[in-house]
């Protein structure tokens, strides 16, 4: 008895100095100031207002992307490339995509909107022996790739041209959604990032994006079961600021400096010559356990492994899933297939688009409520098996009583005379 009571006591003093814990993490989150190192807006609009959107030759997604981004607050600030990278054979569709950009630059309120077609004579969106569900419908990898580096160039090209230096571009894809405050979180973003600067290498962010999953019980997301930490949601003025090798890195929406830029302009051209079926890995993502060739993203979380990258708790933007939705790598109708697959692709698609609206300076560094977290599914991943093993021992220990008190009353019965026979005399 005395031993299950001190057992108890000990449980509950480790419950308790836990939970102290977690409230003590809270407060300092609660204390913990916004963001407030701010870049005046010349240097912001260096980093965060243009934009690529790597398109191929899906009309009414281009037009629907081109409208949400639109309508967000400031979007009368944005540069907007719209890349294209087509073969020989696909000129029409370069056309119609330009045709489309030219009548909607003069209604919608950007800067300026801009088509950058580029024809290659040889391959170009055609199959390539890179991944694709659809070539004609989504392009290939190798294409995608190169795409996006065709629009970085015309970007950063671009400002160079009108005497700019361009210390940072964003990119997106042409099937995206983004949340109402999406242009202040990369204001946010590119801030923190140029004032980092100076930081070494490792510790110096070289990328952030709008949505990224934790690798913390599966290799590209969470899984299923509810934990402690579903008590603390996450919020939308958090952010993460960590190693990129702790995540997955979603290029829905994302923001690339100029050294990510000119690693990639050097690097990934001796890629896009090697075969689109080819086995072995370029030198660039050598040693990566999971990485293909021709993935931008693969390529952008394996060759910054080592470095950070700044991501919200909440994404900041989604895939637009229209008519059967689908991808380059996601079959059509997946997202609405029941089960784990159903739902591992409604994760992949960003479902969780936040439709808060945090101004740039409001962004806090969310590192103690995650710690919370962490420590509240710690408390149960040992509680839960402590007060387990109390309830069998004490089943175990009323078992034992009752078969203790059954014996005894066996005995008992051994011992009583039976009915209608004289007592003896004591």
């Amino acid at each position: 008895m005395l031993r299950a009571t001190a057992v108890a006591y000990a449980v509950a003093a480790l419950a308790f100095a836990h939970l102290l814990v977690v409230l003590r993490l809270l407060w300092l989150d609660a204390l913990a100031p916004p963001f407030g190192a701010l870049l005046l807006d010349d240097e912001l609009a260096r980093s965060a207002r243009t934009l690529v959107l790597m398109h191929h030759r899906r009309l009414p997604e281009l037009n629907a992307t081109l409208r949400g981004v639109a309508a967000l607050p400031r979007a009368a600030e944005l540069r907007v490339i719209v890349a294209q990278t087509v073969g020989a054979s696909e000129r029409a569709a370069g056309a119609a995509s330009g045709a489309l950009v030219r009548a909607l630059a003069g209604e919608l309120p950007f800067g300026a909107l801009e088509h950058h077609l580029v024809v290659r004579e040889a391959g170009g969106g055609a199959a390539d022996g890179s991944t694709t569900t659809d070539a004609e419908r989504f392009g290939t990898k190798k294409n995608s790739f190169r795409n996006m580096l065709n629009g970085l160039e015309a970007a950063f090209g671009g400002a160079t041209k009108r005497g700019e230096r361009l210390a940072g571009a964003l990119v997106a894809e042409d099937d995206v959604a983004l949340s109402p405050d999406a242009l202040e979180y990369f204001d946010f973003a590119a801030s923190l990032l140029a004032g980092a600067r100076a930081l070494p290498p490792p510790a110096r962010p070289v990328l952030a994006t709008s949505f990224c999953i934790l690798r913390n019980t599966h290799a590209d997301y969470p899984g299923p079961l509810p934990l402690a930490s579903a008590l603390l949601p996450r919020r939308a003025a958090h952010y993460r600021h960590g190693p990129l090798r702790d995540l997955t890195f979603k290029t829905f929406a994302w923001l690339i400096t100029r050294e990510a830029f000119d690693a990639m302009r050097r690097e990934v051209p001796s890629m896009l010559a090697m075969p689109g079926d080819a086995r072995e890995l370029h030198e660039t993502l050598a040693g990566c356990p999971y990485c293909a060739n021709f993935c931008y993203d693969h390529y952008l979380e394996w060759r910054w492994r080592e470095s950070t990258v700044v991501c919200p708790e909440v994404p900041r933007a989604r895939q637009l899933l229209i008519g059967a939705g689908g991808g380059m790598t996601e079959r059509p109708g997946v997202t609405g297939a029941a089960g784990r697959e159903g739902l591992d692709a409604r994760r992949r698609a960003g479902t969780e688009l936040n439709d808060a609206f945090v101004r740039r300076w409001q962004f806090v560094d969310g590192a103690q409520r995650r710690r919370a977290r962490k420590t509240l599914d710690a408390l149960a991943l040992w509680l839960l098996p402590a007060l387990a093993a109390r309830g069998l021992f004490h089943a175990l220990r009323g078992c034992r009583r009752r078969q203790t008190a059954r014996a005894l009353l066996a005995r008992c019965d051994a011992t009583m005379p039976a009915p209608g026979a004289p007592l003896k005399s004591v």
